[in-house]
This record gives structure tokens, sequence and C-alpha cells, in this order.
């Protein structure tokens, strides 16, 4: 079982960015989208993808800008992105 199918899109904050990546090798094809684009993407597609909608289900209708192609999804949460704060003693 993947993450993909544990994970609803309510679970999911408005902070992260789901990162899909183009499956096909070679292919530059990335898109990032908030939920709330997910959501407004499958209903352009004529797919209706509720908070309730797991990510299994997103993945299956995103198709490669570039090529065309199936695409991965990737989790990234943008809002732990810091500055390093250490230093030497």
């Amino acid at each position: 079982m993947s993450w993909t199918e544990d994970l609803q899109l309510r679970d999911i904050d408005e902070a992260f960015a789901i990162e899909h990546d183009c499956k096909m090798g070679g292919c530059p094809g990335v898109l990032r989208s908030t939920r709330a684009e997910l959501i407004r993407r499958g209903a352009r597609k004529g797919v209706e993808l509720t908070p309730d909608s797991y990510l299994d289900e997103v993945e299956k209708i995103m198709a490669c800008p570039a090529c065309g192609g199936p695409m991965m999804t990737f989790e990234i949460e943008e809002s732990q992105l810091e500055a390093f704060q250490g230093g030497m003693p």
C-alpha cells in the first residue's frame, strides 16, 4: 500500500505543495499544485475531486504538460524551508 492510498486531500495542509513528476524517462515535465489547485484541475477534466479524495485518485488524472504521459506524486512541505542557523564554534 502506497502513501498516496492512505492520504486524502483534506489531510494535506494548504501550505504544502504536491509535486507531480513525469514517469517517462528523460521528460522534464513537472507540476506543483496546492490542494485547491488540484480540486480545480479535476473539475476542468470532468472529475469530481473533493477533500475526501485520495491522492492516488488525483495521480490517475494527472497528465504531463510536456508529453501527456502519466505522472508520479511527491509531497513537498514548503513551510519548513528555513535558512541555515548554525555555525562553527
